[in-house]
């Protein structure tokens, strides 16, 4: 594979941890730059880790993660989603900005949420000939920069939406979640 075909395997891969971000963005006002920067590069190197990991895995288990890979993101996106909805109808803007942190625990379970298709996709490279090192490295980079730019957007987007912009992300992930199983 080429550098052309890693990179639009991470657009394809990366769509979902987008949306996150963009929701992290928009509900999350108080993100400081360093906070942008853990978020870019936890759910950049998580991309990445678990390419590495479906990749020596891959002829082991490769049927089993297929399968259950879409029904695992579903719940966990539904549970966020779920959650992000209740918070936005039961809170008062001054609220949200004030006490709605984004944890680094919330930011470890976006990242792995987001990641299983990459596993999967690891799987699939175990079983062809592919350098896996430049796979990972652009699949890393290309995350980075995508989630990076997505929380400037979601940031830009809230400062429009103002208090429903925590109703529009959870209904954002309830969406990947659907499409999860589907």
């Amino acid at each position: 594979m080429t550098i052309i075909e890693f990179i639009l395997i991470s657009f394809a891969l990366i769509i979902d941890s987008m949306i996150v971000c963009t929701v992290n963005g928009m509900t999350y006002k108080n993100i400081t730059h360093k906070q942008v920067c853990v978020i870019v590069f936890v759910f950049g190197i998580t991309q990445g880790l678990f390419i590495l990991w479906g990749h020596l895995v891959g002829l082991l288990f490769s049927s089993f993660m297929t399968q259950y890979s879409g029904i695992i993101t579903a719940v966990i996106f539904s549970i966020i989603g779920l959650s992000k909805i209740k918070d936005s109808l039961t809170q008062n803007t001054e609220e949200i900005t004030v006490q709605d942190k984004l944890s680094y625990n919330v930011i470890l379970v976006q990242a792995v949420a987001t990641s299983l298709d990459a596993f999967a996709v690891g799987i699939t490279f175990s079983l062809t000939a592919v350098n896996i090192s430049l796979a990972i490295t652009v699949i890393t980079i290309v995350t980075i920069i995508c989630s990076y730019i997505s929380i400037k957007m979601g940031q830009k987007s809230s400062d429009l939406l103002g208090s429903k912009a925590g109703l529009i992300g959870g209904v954002f992930l309830l969406c990947i979640a659907v499409r999860a199983i589907l």
